[in-house]
């Protein structure tokens, strides 16, 4: 996924459950659930890159909303809002909003009821 210009989730929920980069091109701003393991069944490998579409510019990431992220690669990230990237690889130059916590979150997302819904985590 790539977001070319500043994000907000509004109380809504976005689920992110595959391989694949989520690149921002501006700020994030979130008051609903984020939600984002490439794992998918618990601690794995860090297949989504989590990355600014301009090297060495931080993205700002806030909001009241409920930040889920385990086993992504994090790079260019900052901002208020405290996230804790679980199994995770800090690649660096990350605001110290970002905590990297090297267990399992213990959540284990189930697969969506239908095509086209969400993950539960």
């Amino acid at each position: 996924m790539t977001w070319a210009s500043a994000f907000s989730l509004s109380h809504r929920s976005h689920s992110c459950h595959s391989e694949g980069d989520l690149t921002l091109g501006g700020n994030l701003s979130n008051s609903g659930t984020i939600n984002v393991d490439s794992g998918g069944t618990g601690c794995g490998v860090d297949d989504i890159l989590i990355r600014s579409s301009v090297a060495a510019t931080q993205r700002l990431w806030s909001g009241s909303g409920t930040f889920t992220l385990q086993d992504v690669d994090v790079q260019d990230q900052a901002g208020t809002a405290a996230i804790t990237a679980y199994s995770s690889t800090n690649t660096g130059n990350n605001g110290t909003n970002w905590t990297f916590n090297a267990s399992c979150s213990g959540f284990t997302p189930r697969p969506p009821a239908s095509v086209g819904s969400p993950w539960i985590f």
